[in-house]
């Protein structure tokens, strides 16, 4: 039996494998909760890449195939976040490095090269810190984005850390894609960015209902089993112009193992 995919707007329906079919799955997560973190659909070469396991190892599969296929080799520890952009998966891991593969490659075959890593001075590995990647053309210019996003407890009791787990800040930094160099970024222009569990995205909106030079957030940890009410506390809009958050849901979200997610209509 296969794993549907459902598009939520259109609720068009694509077969995947089952999760199981990657090599070592039982051995390489701990619950059916932690399969799949992140999923890319290219629609082009009608590829998807995910983020699988409780490693955060790279896979993908083609629509059709009938198992994944795991990428071993080429990539350093847990990878954080991927995005596509121009024919490329790029992926962020825990040690900010940046690697890219070409997703018109061989069909059973990625090929990881390394791109560029985050310069230290950016990061502080002492922090309590999460990372999200995205890309933003401007100007010509193709940049590729990461994003810090610095989080805190409020109670250092291991039993009351997940109710009390919070976004604190924010930082970004471009990559240029062309020049190779690194730089920070302080203003984000009419430009908003949506950060999350689920996915990271940049749009840029003029009908006033979406704040510019903000990063809009919603809660990052995968699973709140230890907390008794749940998560999806965790979110806000964050000002990239004073520093300030603001909440931009007032109601409750008190699931234990799906935080909120964004949606993009593409």
């Amino acid at each position: 039996m296969t794993t549907p995919l459902i598009n939520p707007l259109s609720r068009e329906i694509i077969n995947l494998p089952k999760i199981d079919t990657f090599p070592r799955f039982l051995k390489s997560s701990s619950g059916w909760d932690l399969g799949i973190r992140k999923l890319l659909f290219h629609s082009h070469s009608h590829l998807v890449v995910v983020l699988w396991g409780c490693f955060r190892k790279l896979g993908f599969c083609h629509i059709g195939d009938d198992k994944w296929t795991s990428i071993e080799t080429g990539w350093g520890g847990s990878i954080l976040d991927i995005t596509c952009y121009d024919g490329r998966v790029y992926c962020l891991d825990w040690a900010c490095h940046i690697r890219s593969c070409d997703v018109y490659g061989e069909e059973n075959k990625m090929v990881i090269v390394d791109v560029s890593h985050l310069p230290k001075e950016y990061y502080n590995k002492e922090a309590i810190e999460a990372y999200a990647m995205g890309v933003d053309v401007d100007d010509g210019r193709k940049r590729l984005l990461v994003v810090i996003r610095e989080v805190m407890y409020d109670d250092e009791d291991f039993e009351l850390r997940s109710e009390t787990y919070k976004t604190y800040n924010f930082r970004v930094f471009e990559f240029d894609l062309e020049n190779k160099k690194w730089s920070k970024v302080n203003d984000l222009g009419k430009k908003t960015l949506f950060v999350g569990h689920g996915s990271s995205f940049w749009i840029e909106d003029d009908s006033g209902v979406i704040k510019g030079n903000c990063i809009y957030y919603t809660d990052d940890v995968v699973s709140y089993n230890s907390s008794k009410n749940g998560g999806g506390r965790d979110m806000g809009i964050f000002h990239m112009c004073d520093g300030t958050i603001e909440l931009h849901f007032t109601g409750e979200s008190l699931s234990k193992v799906s935080p909120p997610f964004w949606l993009q209509s593409m």
